[in-house]
This record gives structure tokens, C-alpha cells and sequence, in this order.
């Protein structure tokens, strides 16, 4: 399932995947996110960096090494996060190292 996230003036911000192993990635990238938003003449929002964070199905976020979310990724780490929570087996915690701390 895919959900829109919005702000608090209902503008779109992000997206929420919610996969078949119970896992949930947020992808964020609006006004109020670690990241680098910005809106255009139309309203519409675009980002080169996004905020990423997973939680499962009892509610247990992903780790990273300093905090539940990680700011400013770029598009292939947005990716390789994706991939990593997608496939992760369902009681299990998902692989992933994110750019910056041991790449």
C-alpha cells in the first residue's frame, strides 16, 4: 500500500510504503523535513535530498546509528533503503548501512 503524507497546511510532503513483511518506510522531503525542499510558483514540492525512517508492524522503528530518522539521503540511498525494508523477512531486522557511517 502507498500513503501521501501531508503537512500541516495539507500541502504533499512525502510517502509512505507499507510492504507485505510488515515493514513501513516513510520518504519525506517537505518544508518541515531534514532535507532540501522546495517549492515552486505551482505549489508543487521537489527535493535532491529526502528523510528516511521504517517501523514494523508492533511499532519498532529502524535504528540508525543516532536517531529513528536519517535526513538529507540522496535518491540512491532513498533506494537502497527501500530495497532493504522491502525484503527484510518478516520477524527479523532489515540490512542496511547507511552512506556516512561506514561507506
Amino acid at each position: 500500500m502507498l500513503r501521501i503524507s501531508k503537512s500541516r497546511d495539507n500541502k504533499p510532503k512525502g510517502l509512505q510504503m507499507v510492504f507485505s513483511n510488515g515493514w513501513t518506510v516513510s520518504v519525506q522531503f517537505g518544508e518541515d523535513n531534514y532535507c532540501q525542499s522546495r517549492i515552486d510558483e505551482n505549489g508543487h514540492v521537489s527535493s535532491e535530498t529526502a528523510e528516511i525512517a521504517a517501523w514494523n508492524d508492533k511499532s519498532e522503528w529502524f535504528k540508525f546509528p543516532s536517531d529513528n530518522v536519517k535526513g538529507w539521503c540522496k535518491p540512491e540511498e532513498v533506494a537502497r533503503f527501500v530495497h532493504a525494508i522491502s525484503t527484510a523477512p518478516k520477524d527479523g531486522q532489515p540490512m542496511f548501512t547507511p552512506n556516512g557511517y561506514d561507506d
